[in-house]
């Protein structure tokens, strides 16, 4: 015979953070000891504190939805690494399932590789804004209320041990979510999957953009939405309209990188290299390896025309591996011609 745990980890893309939060909540409710990453640990020990939390619980929760899994194919991906090591230790694994959530999506099905595959042959819970806590108490009594035996659970060591309870105060601090908030959630995943499936025509921008809108309208605090809607914007050449969604998706959450990458590509569409430059310079403070930054950086640098700090974001980029062969390439080329044309701008 097993023993019953009542020790969760919650993992989630930060697009469903309020989803997250309403089952942390839930369970904490019901006298469950949980780890949520809360806000982002930004120190050289992230990882190993994600981990040592895995392996210190005996159940793993995963909220599965059309935006979690974007960048699941990637081998790097925190949420990717974060499963497969739920796997690797042999943890109760339970997908929650947002409602618009979908494992035979042929998009799902490219995302779900190697052991991610197995995610669905898990006993998973499909979790509906309107009946949120009926799911809730199914996931209690029945997927939670389970015996487990031969598990090790790891202790936590002692220099992480403080950094877990600061993410449990600040979620233990955080408002009840309501279910507006998941409502909203669902409203943005309805914009992923349409943004995942159409060609970027006008008619369709104006479902997505709907989508988004009526994400904000329920829960103004919504950064991803923001994001999303300027992405959109900017594909449809408002870059004006898409600085200004960047920037409260910014505001909201200001150590998000994304947004700080886009709203940069903005104002260098509409000339403003200057704030352009400041914005990339904040996306490398954020992110010292984003290579996307640097080339970025470096082509508005160029267009001020500042070559030689245009040269060293284009060197940067090189040394830190950005892009595929054929990307690598063309940048060499152009820091070298760049190069010349200093060399030229010298001599004279």
């Amino acid at each position: 015979m097993g023993r019953i745990e009542k020790t969760v980890f919650i993992s989630y893309r930060r697009t469903n953070y309020w989803t997250a939060l309403a089952v942390y909540q839930d369970l904490t409710a019901h006298n469950f000891d949980v780890f949520m990453d809360i806000e982002n640990i930004r120190s050289g020990d992230f990882e190993e504190i994600i981990f040592e939390n895995i392996e210190a619980r005996a159940h793993f929760l995963v909220i599965l939805s059309p935006s979690a899994l974007e960048r699941c194919n990637e081998p790097k991906d925190l949420l990717r690494r974060e499963i497969e090591k739920a796997f690797d230790v042999e943890r109760n694994i339970v997908p929650l399932m947002m409602d618009c959530f979908d494992f035979g999506s042929p998009t799902i099905i490219q995302t779900l590789t190697g052991k991610l595959a197995l995610l669905s042959q898990k006993n998973g819970l499909r979790i509906v804004p309107d009946f949120f806590h009926e799911a809730m108490d199914r996931l209690c009594n029945d997927y939670l209320n389970v015996a487990v035996k031969d598990i090790n659970l790891r202790q936590l060591s002692t220099e992480f041990k403080d950094v877990t309870e600061v993410q449990r105060e600040l979620a233990d601090k955080a408002d009840p979510v309501e279910k507006a908030q998941l409502a909203a959630d669902k409203w943005f995943e309805q914009a992923i999957i349409l943004m995942g499936n159409s060609s970027i025509l006008k008619y369709e921008n104006e479902k997505i953009i709907e989508c988004f809108k009526r994400t904000i309208q329920l829960n103004p605090n919504h950064a991803p939405a923001y994001y999303g809607r300027g992405i959109v914007l900017g594909l449809n050449d408002d870059a004006r309209g898409a600085i200004r969604d960047f920037s409260e998706a910014i505001r909201l959450d200001p150590n998000e990188v994304p947004p700080y990458n886009s709203r940069g590509a903005s104002f260098r569409r509409i000339g403003d290299f200057d704030n352009a430059i400041k914005d990339y310079t904040k996306a490398i403070y954020l992110e010292p390896h984003d290579t996307t930054a640097y080339y970025r950086r470096g082509l508005a640098c160029e267009m001020k025309g500042d070559l030689f700090r245009a040269i060293e974001d284009y060197q940067k980029y090189i040394d830190l591996g950005g892009g595929a062969e054929g990307d690598q390439v063309n940048i060499k080329k152009k820091a070298v011609e760049l190069k010349t044309r200093l060399l030229r701008s010298d001599s004279r």
